[in-house]
């Protein structure tokens, strides 16, 4: 039984969050209210960055859009290499905060 979910979109799907034909949004990052606490999210956005690019290795950078309030989620995506872009989109919830994850960045630790 999964645990949790998530889409990679590319293409004109980002374009509401990003202008760069080279980032991958990543969006409806979900862990079940039930298995919240266990690292599972903390795992799936470890091996993200390295499954991403061997999906779509002309891209650079991964970024996803966060509720402001949720302060758990961007600690998280914090912790995890996301940077705040300083961008904030209004969305279906209210104010987002777009993130990014630099995937040159990551490709670093692997040489």
């Amino acid at each position: 039984m999964p645990v949790g979910f998530f889409v990679l979109h590319i293409g004109e799907n980002t374009d509401p969050f990003t202008s760069d034909k080279k980032a991958i949004l990543l969006r409806g990052f979900l862990v079940d209210q039930k298995h919240q606490g266990k690292g599972i999210g903390k795992k799936a956005l470890q091996i993200l960055p390295e499954f991403a690019k061997g999906i779509f290795p002309n891209k650079e950078s991964i970024i996803l859009a966060v509720d402001v309030m949720n302060v758990n989620a961007k600690t998280l995506y914090a912790k995890s290499g996301f940077q705040d872009t300083g961008i904030q989109k209004e969305g279906r919830s209210g104010l987002m905060e777009i993130m990014e994850y630099r995937l040159a960045m990551g490709n670093k630790d692997i040489e």
